[in-house]
């Protein structure tokens, strides 16, 4: 066995451990140790080897030099960052989520560097329309088609789900608005948003359908034209346990993608033409799924 480390902060250990939320017994599991191991690293009574600090900071994502430091680095609870979650969806976070969370913020970090600070975008498009929660979903969608310059007629022209979803990727990103990709492990989160005066982000999981990622994106989008961060669920009852404001914001991020994806007076046109071909509901949701590039 190697030598142990007696320089380690304790508190950083049992701190890294909960922020990258793992229970004492799985990361027992993972050393394939007693529980009573790691509660004796997190309380100070003996201390991991190097060997074993390398392994802790590769479960947690931290750097090695950080279980070194006097006191944990202050970081924002998700319970902060996330009014729009009820506490028990927030605790629900998987790690990997989490560390997805953290990636996302490394990521604003490396684009203020780059970038010295000014989004290199022509346009801004959370800079350029202020948005409420009780503003018209209608008027808002068309205003926001209109400054991204893409029509019903060239959307119509798009083959098949996943080029809709390079033109809505795209479109958004010329706005000034950085998309990124990965699959997460907890499969029913479909992405996330962090807001930023100029570099706000969009997590998408590459997991879900192509149809389900374009939903994410304009989800997002009304977050981040909202001035809040957001995670998207496929799963949206948490909605009913949310109050005032916080459930406002996400009623009206979740209603937003079906104005602007596909406007109310197109969805009454293809209803005259169905009544008057005499067509089946399967037909219709089949023409709109497929003409349209939507679930």
């Amino acid at each position: 066995m190697g030598e142990k480390l007696t320089g380690v902060n304790p508190k950083i250990i049992q701190w890294a451990r909960e922020r990258a939320r793992y229970s004492l017994e799985s990361v027992a599991v993972k050393f394939k140790k007693d529980v009573s191991v790691i509660e004796k690293w997190e309380s100070g009574e003996d201390f991991p080897t190097y060997s074993q600090l390398e392994k802790l900071a590769e479960i947690y994502k931290r750097p090695l030099a950080l279980f070194f430091f006097p006191e944990p680095p202050l970081e924002a609870e998700e319970k902060q960052e996330f009014r729009t979650l009820p506490d028990f969806e927030i605790e629900n976070l998987a790690a990997d989520t989490i560390y997805a969370l953290r990636q996302a913020k490394a990521m604003q970090l490396s684009l203020q560097e780059i970038n010295n600070g000014i989004n290199p975008s022509t346009k801004k498009i959370f800079q350029d329309i202020a948005v409420s929660s009780r503003d018209d979903l209608r008027i808002l969608a068309e205003q926001i088609r209109n400054y991204l310059n893409v029509t019903l007629e060239e959307q119509l022209t798009w083959n098949d789900q996943e080029t809709a979803l390079k033109k809505w990727r795209s479109a958004v990103e010329e706005a000034g608005i950085f998309i990124f990709k990965r699959s997460f492990k907890q499969r029913e989160i479909s992405g996330f948003c962090l807001i930023d005066i100029e570099f706000p982000i969009i997590y998408l999981n590459n997991s879900t359908e192509k149809s389900r990622q374009i939903f994410t994106i304009f989800h997002e989008l009304a977050h981040i034209l909202l001035q809040t961060n957001g995670i998207t669920k496929s799963d949206d009852r948490y909605i009913n346990s949310l109050k005032g404001e916080n459930k406002y914001i996400e009623i009206f991020c979740n209603n937003f993608a079906a104005p602007f994806l596909f406007p109310k007076h197109v969805f009454s046109e293809i209803i005259r033409e169905t009544i008057v071909n005499g067509n089946a509901n399967d037909k219709i949701i089949s023409k709109i799924s497929r003409e349209y590039k939507v679930s």
